[in-house]
């Protein structure tokens, strides 16, 4: 059933492919501390060198949100020390010389596990306060850089992330919608039922494993019995108190999903170990036992309940094992077309300066390789800082933010328009307009759409154009030399039924407007959810790269030039 479960379960095997290295370390120290509790004691040489050095790694990677979700398995280790020890002659005969090291482990055990206490409320719970708040105001968690919509607490999809069934980038609008991501969705309430019967018929069954003493070996000692009780109580309590960190959006809610995955999973897969002690008790239970009492009807319901739980894992898995088979999902395979450009760049200019587009995620980690010593910037899927000369402190910043007036001679653009081959182009080089995307994440030519208000009384219904989405990020577009050029922007708040949205949409565009973000801006003006943005660039020998859309939240983006789309490439 773990096989089935860990490996079944897309969303537990997505932040490997993902090259999430520290979250991976977070896993294997997690597994580190389910595995050392029932044996290794915390106050001792052995328990501060696995649970001090492995808590450790989670606070020098900066991941130090991680701490609190140990902090009970730390507290559940150290209850060691209240449990009688048999005393044997020869544990007696080395007991006066130990008794001075094991005091010293002892205070050494508590003082670290105080400090850590110290500083999981210092760093971790005090900002999961404020995530709290955010959650029930129904902010956006993190800013500048949008972490996304907050998914409705309790809905079916956040359910579906807690059990793992899926992964944030597992459905549109990371995916765009198919018939796998369908099916998926068309999943998650049987899985979700599933789920939910085998906690409830899991949790009782521990309940009876306390009333029934013959299901266990007698050979088997209360303690550890306990123990395991213990450690089904402590996952439980972590996944309830750590929940509500995780809520500032629906990146973090992924991200708290993944990291509290390996304990949901264990507390469903628990009840089976404390109740049943051995395989030959499994199948002398269910062939001895009366079929109308409550074991046989628990146990019953949650064998089966398990199974369906695992057989419905495997539906996600196997769509995203497809997509990643076909280069639709994250998986990367660079062509050597990559190669050959990156070097073709270098050699043409030796102060060049390329805006690489990654395909996806991972493609931020390869994709540096073989510019070592060049000028390059990620346009998306990554979180940026810059230095501010003013305010002598580093702020969070978009990718276009380092392009400068006098980079556009060196400036190189770095895509692969077919998701294989790669194609550098300098950007003085281009005949026509082009619009360059940078930010969290953009999906250029998302889709036609009316770019007029349907309400309204001049509504023409073949005015439409090709709009792209931007989640955080800004919008520039490039002119050839030449002009003038009369360019009209429409942008729409991907919520456009939310008026509130929209609303917030057009005054923190305004604003950025007024402070002069914006050249050439002529006009500008908020239509129900559409806002509409008129520039005009005066002719000019040169050739230029202006910002014409900056957004920390999700938004559709279009932009026609005498009347036609300028359709991004």
């Amino acid at each position: 059933f773990s096989i089935l479960i860990f490996v079944g379960s897309h969303a537990y095997i997505a932040p490997y492919y993902n090259h999430f290295l520290f979250q991976n370390t977070n896993s294997m120290v997690l597994g580190l501390f389910l595995g050392a509790v029932l044996h290794v004691r915390f106050f001792s040489k052995t328990g501060l060198k696995t649970y001090i050095s492995a808590a450790s790694m989670c606070w020098f990677t900066h991941n130090n949100h991680f701490v609190p979700i140990l902090l009970p398995l730390l507290t559940l280790a150290s209850l060691h020390r209240f449990y009688p020890t048999p005393v044997t002659s020869e544990n007696q005969m080395d007991k006066p010389e130990k008794k001075g090291v094991q005091k010293l482990f002892f205070i050494a055990g508590w003082g670290g596990l105080v400090i850590f206490g110290l500083m999981a409320h210092g760093v971790a719970l005090i900002p999961s306060i404020a995530h709290l708040k955010a959650m029930l105001a129904i902010g956006t968690g993190m800013h500048p850089q949008y972490s996304g919509e907050i998914l409705a607490i309790f809905s079916e999809q956040w359910w579906a992330q807690t059990f793992g069934l899926s992964s944030l980038y597992d459905l549109p609008p990371f995916l765009r919608p198919n018939k796998g991501t369908k099916l998926i969705e068309t999943i998650f309430p049987f899985g979700i039922t599933a789920a939910f019967i085998v906690l409830a018929t899991g949790l009782a069954m521990v309940v009876l494993s306390r009333f029934k003493p013959h299901t266990f070996p007698a050979v088997e000692s209360v303690k550890k019995s306990w123990h395991l009780i213990g450690l089904y109580s402590a996952l439980i309590t972590t996944v309830i108190l750590y929940a509500p960190i995780g809520q500032g959006g629906n990146y973090l809610q992924m991200k708290s999903a993944h990291y509290l995955l390996p304990c949901v999973y264990f507390i469903m897969l628990l009840p089976l170990v404390i109740l049943f002690r051995s395989s030959k008790n499994l199948w002398l239970f269910f062939r001895n036992v009366k079929k109308s009492s409550w074991e046989f009807i628990f146990a019953s319901s949650y064998m089966t309940s398990l199974i369906c739980f695992a057989v419905t894992l495997m539906v996600p898995r196997s769509v995203s094992l497809e997509l990643f088979g076909n280069q639709n999902d994250s998986a990367v395979i660079m062509h050597p077309s990559y190669f050959s450009e990156v070097k073709r760049i270098k050699s043409e200019d030796d102060k060049a300066f390329v805006l690489l587009e990654p395909r996806k995620p991972s493609d931020t980690y390869f994709g540096n390789q073989p510019f070592s010593g060049n000028r390059v910037v990620l346009t998306r899927y990554s979180s940026l800082q810059k230095y501010d000369e003013v305010k002598k402190v580093s702020v969070n910043a978009f990718p276009s933010d380092f392009i400068e007036p006098e980079d556009l001679p060196h400036l190189w653009s770095l895509t692969s328009n077919d998701k294989k081959t790669w194609k550098a182009e300098r950007l003085v080089f281009k005949k026509s307009p082009n619009v360059y995307f940078t930010g969290n994440a953009y999906i250029k030519n998302y889709g036609p759409k009316h770019r007029m208000n349907k309400l309204s009384p001049f509504f023409d219904p073949a005015d439409q154009g090709m709009f792209s989405y931007l989640r955080s990020g800004t919008a520039l577009v490039y002119f050839p030399p030449g002009g003038p050029y009369h360019l009209e922007v429409k942008v729409i708040h991907r919520d456009e039924t939310n008026k509130e949205k929209s609303d917030r949409m057009a005054e923190d565009i305004a604003k950025m407007a007024k402070a002069g973000k914006f050249k050439s801006l002529t006009s500008m003006k908020q239509d129900e959810s559409i806002v509409t943005m008129k520039f005009l660039f005066e002719k000019s020998d040169s050739p230029r790269l202006s910002l014409v859309c900056r957004y920390d939240d999700e938004l559709l983006f279009n932009a026609q030039l005498n009347g036609k789309d300028i359709v991004a490439k």
